[in-house]
């Protein structure tokens, strides 16, 4: 009867509650960070970097309820994550002279044989591009695949950069007669120009065949140098530039769906989201700066600026969400409730992938109210909870009633 009285009460409260229309930001803050930035997304698995309040800087994986530091070897050393691919993290130091892979339980060091620093930029699988320099302090790209490394150089380069990988599909860009992008498929180089004669080309990231990056070139209407950005697939390139752009720098592909950020003509830095017909513009609400990193099917992350001038990373998902869908697969099931109650009174800094689902960034009655409301949608079967799950959230929704008495609350 408690369990029943519960779920009435929270149908009562939240019967007008639906899907979220359009997409949802989720502000993904490390919690003991003064300043925290999201820069790469695969799965439920996001990377970034934050601050303390000393400015010491440090990167973390986030898996939707857990964050953790990256301190390969217990050393502090580390600042910097560039990639995620499943489990498989790399990122590197301020010196830029070692690279880390951490695999989601041991950290391994990635470096170049012979080189005097090596940088990983990426990672797809067990794919690992980045660049190195040699005794002779010329830099060289390089793909290493968990046994051997193989240096990447196209023809006519005297200095090489890989960015970003993809199966084996590697992009990045070179020096020659001036920059150029380029994709190496493992067996032929395929060089990547702007449009124009003067294009200084950088390709920044991969998916498939799909390859995103920017080119610099003077306009003569305008009188100055400006950037735009670009989007290669085959013989097919095709210009970027958000309405109102004055700067265009792509820098995640997932499929057809492409991000980065723009500056408008105030020099106001906004995030975008191409998918293939069209232009989403991505700012988070209240902020002054918002910048898009990277992009996983649908879910984008990356960084903004807020009106006190501190920095935060972002989730947001390009879809329409369930009230009660705490992990994103489209259920509202026993998964969504036990990240509830792992996060049950939670009073500060919650978001939705700990069961925040009405924003106030605590965890209390009324998102369990929301998660019953909405149990079931998505799933198949009955949309009744099970009874070990009703008494779950029986006992929680019971406790904050108890504990509301206790404290005087209304």
């Amino acid at each position: 009867m408690l369990v029943r009285a519960w779920l009435l009460i929270a149908t009562a409260l939240f019967v007008s509650a639906g899907h979220v229309r359009g997409g949802t930001y989720i502000t993904v803050d490390y919690p003991f960070g003064s300043s925290t930035r999201a820069t790469g997304i695969s799965g439920n698995h996001i990377i970034g970097q934050s601050a303390d309040p000393n400015g010491w800087t440090f990167p973390f994986l986030y898996d939707g309820a857990t964050y953790m530091v990256l301190r390969p070897w217990g050393s502090s050393a580390y600042k910097y994550v560039t990639g995620v691919s499943g489990d498989n993290v790399v990122g590197g130091g301020n010196d830029m002279r070692h690279s880390f892979l951490y695999d989601g339980s041991t950290y391994v060091t990635i470096d170049y044989p012979g080189s005097s620093a090596t940088t990983c930029m990426g990672v797809s699988g067990n794919n690992f591009v980045g660049g190195y320099f040699d005794a002779s302090h010329v830099s060289h790209g390089f793909v290493y695949d968990g046994t051997d490394y193989q240096t990447v150089d196209p023809p006519g380069a005297t200095s090489t950069t890989a960015k970003a990988v993809s199966g084996n599909n590697v992009v990045g860009d070179y020096l020659g007669d001036r920059f150029h992008g380029f994709l190496y498929d493992g067996s032929n180089y395929t060089t990547i120009s702007g449009p124009s004669s003067d294009a200084q080309t950088y390709a920044a990231a991969v998916s498939g065949g799909n390859v995103v990056g920017w080119y610099s070139c003077w306009d003569y209407d305008l009188e100055k140098t400006v950037v735009h950005g670009f989007l290669v697939n085959g013989s097919s390139f095709q210009t970027l530039d958000p309405p109102g752009s004055q700067g265009t720098y792509p820098t995640g592909v997932s499929g057809n769906n492409v991000v980065g950020h723009y500056q408008d003509a105030n020099g106001v830095e906004h995030g975008f989201l191409h998918n293939g017909s069209g232009y989403t513009t991505l700012d988070f609400p209240g902020s002054t700066h918002t910048e898009a990193l990277a992009v996983d099917g649908n879910s984008v992350v990356g960084g903004y600026t807020d009106a006190s001038g501190v920095g935060h990373g972002f989730l947001y998902i390009d879809a329409e969400l369930t009230p009660g869908d705490a992990n994103f697969d489209g259920a509202v099931n026993r998964t969504d409730a036990a990240i509830l109650a792992a996060h049950w009174l939670q009073q500060t800094g919650a978001t939705w992938l700990q069961g925040d689902f009405n924003g106030d960034r605590a965890v209390n009655d009324l998102d369990l109210a929301i998660l019953a409301v909405h149990w079931g949608r998505g799933a198949s079967g009955a949309a009744v909870p099970e009874p070990g799950v009703l008494a779950l959230l029986a006992g929680m929704g019971l406790a904050r009633l108890a504990r509301k008495r206790l404290t005087g609350q209304a």
